[in-house]
């Protein structure tokens, strides 16, 4: 029974310290978390990314 009481007690506190966090400290921690997921990401896709671009550098010089 007390280690159910303890988790409970800890989920209120966390409920709370959840709940009294403004909403631009939440959209902030969104927003790291998001670039974290894009750099990732890039890092994951890179070469068909540079790939890409080298396409268009050459596309772009035919054209001019």
């Amino acid at each position: 029974a007390n280690a159910i009481e303890a988790i409970a007690i800890y989920e209120t506190k966390t409920n709370l310290a959840y709940k009294s966090m403004s909403q631009t400290e939440r959209q902030e921690e969104e927003v790291a978390e998001n670039a974290s997921n894009k750099r990732k990401w890039e890092s994951k896709h890179n070469g068909s990314l540079s790939q890409q671009n080298k396409r268009h550098k050459v596309s772009r010089a035919h054209t001019a």
